[in-house]
C-alpha cells in the first residue's frame, strides 16, 4: 500500500509471516510485528522529520485499527547494494491487540483514504487536539477489563474534543460576562444566605467553596450543548435522544460508578462507542467504510 503524506510516498508492506502474526493476534491478543514502512530518501533528507511523519502515520493507523501501533527500529540502506548504512532503535510503547478494528485491515482502499486525509489534516488538528494523546485515549476505550472504566474514558475523550472546539469557536456564554459578573454579586449574597439558613451545619468556608463551583458552571454551555456544537461542526447525523443518553450515562457513571438501569451495560457502551467512532473519523474528514460497533456491520460514513 502506498501512502502519499504530501511530503513523500510511504510504502507499507506486510512482513513475510503476516498471516501467522495476524492469527496469533486474533487468538492471543498479544503484540507482533506485522508491517514494514519504507520511503526513498533525497540527498540531505532530515531523518528526524521522517521519524516524526512515521509516528504520525502510526497514530492514525492506531485509530484505524483501534490498537496502539508504533515503530521499533529503522535502517537506512544503500540504493544500489541494499546494505544497511545506519540503524536506529527506540523503546516503543504499545499495547495488546484489541481486535475491534474501526476500519477493516482487509479494506486497503478505506485504510489508504483514512491515512492520507488524516496526514493531510494532521498538523492543523495536532495543534488543537494532540493527536497522539487522542489516539491513546481512544484505544483505552477499546481495551480493559471494565466497561465502566472504558466508557468513562470515552466520555472524557468526547468532552475533551467538545471543550477544545468550544474554545476555538469562542462560543458565547449564556449571559454576557460583564452582565453575569454584575448580577452574580447580588446572587452570591442571596445564595449564601439561603444555604446558611437551610444548612446551618455547613461551615462558612464550605459555603464559599460551593458557590465558587456554582459560579464556574452556571454561565457556561452544558456538556450536551458542547457535544451538539462539536457534532454539528463535523456535519454528523445525531439525534437528541443519542445526545441525551450519552450525557445521562456519563453522569451516572461519574457519580455512582455504575451504568443506569434500563438496558444492558454493553448496549450503552456500544452506542456511546459508535458516537465517538463517527466523531473521530469525521474529525479527520474521512468519508468511507467503517465498522459500526453498535449494529455490528460495515457502514459508509458520508
Amino acid at each position: 500500500m502506498e501512502i502519499d503524506s504530501g511530503q513523500r510516498i510511504f510504502t507499507i508492506e506486510k512482513v513475510d509471516s503476516y498471516d501467522e502474526s495476524v492469527a496469533f493476534l486474533e487468538d492471543q491478543h498479544g503484540i507482533q510485528v506485522t508491517c514494514l514502512i519504507s520511503t526513498k530518501l533525497s540527498i540531505g533528507a532530515n531523518i528526524e522529520e521522517i521519524k516524526t511523519e512515521v509516528e504520525n502515520l502510526c497514530a492514525l493507523m492506531s485509530i484505524a485499527r483501534a490498537t496502539l501501533i508504533n515503530w521499533i527500529a529503522f535502517d537506512i540502506v544503500g540504493q544500489v547494494d541494499g546494505q544497511s548504512i545506519y540503524s536506529g532503535y527506540q523503546n516503543a510503547i504499545t499495547r495488546q491487540y484489541s481486535g475491534n478494528e474501526l476500519i477493516d485491515h482487509k479494506d486497503y482502499m478505506a485504510t489508504k483514504r483514512f491515512l492520507e486525509v488524516g496526514l493531510g489534516n494532521f498538523q492543523n488538528l495536532d495543534s488543537l487536539y494532540n493527536i497522539r494523546r487522542l489516539s491513546r485515549a481512544y484505544i483505552d476505550t477499546k481495551i480493559g477489563p471494565f466497561l465502566e472504566t472504558r466508557t468513562l474514558i470515552m466520555a472524557a475523550t468526547l468532552e475533551y474534543l467538545a471543550n477544545i472546539l468550544t474554545k476555538k469557536e469562542k462560543a458565547e456564554p449564556i449571559i454576557k460576562k460583564n452582565i453575569f459578573e454584575k448580577r452574580w454579586k447580588d446572587a452570591n449574597e442571596s445564595l449564601k444566605k439561603v444555604l446558611k439558613e437551610c444548612f446551618p451545619e455547613i461551615i462558612e468556608e464550605r459555603v464559599d467553596d460551593i458557590l465558587i463551583g456554582v459560579k464556574k458552571g452556571m454561565n457556561q454551555k452544558s456538556l450536551g450543548e458542547r457535544i451538539d456544537l462539536l457534532v454539528r461542526s463535523l456535519g454528523l447525523s445525531f439525534s437528541e435522544d443519542e445526545r441525551a443518553e450519552f450525557v445521562r450515562v456519563r453522569n451516572h457513571l461519574a457519580h455512582t460508578g455504575s451504568f443506569p438501569d434500563g438496558d444492558l451495560p454493553a448496549n450503552y457502551y456500544f452506542r456511546m462507542q459508535h458516537l465517538l467512532d463517527r466523531v473521530l473519523l469525521r474529525l479527520f474528514d474521512y468519508k468511507g467504510m467503517y465498522f459500526d460497533i453498535d449494529h455490528k456491520e460495515q457502514r459508509s460514513l458520508i
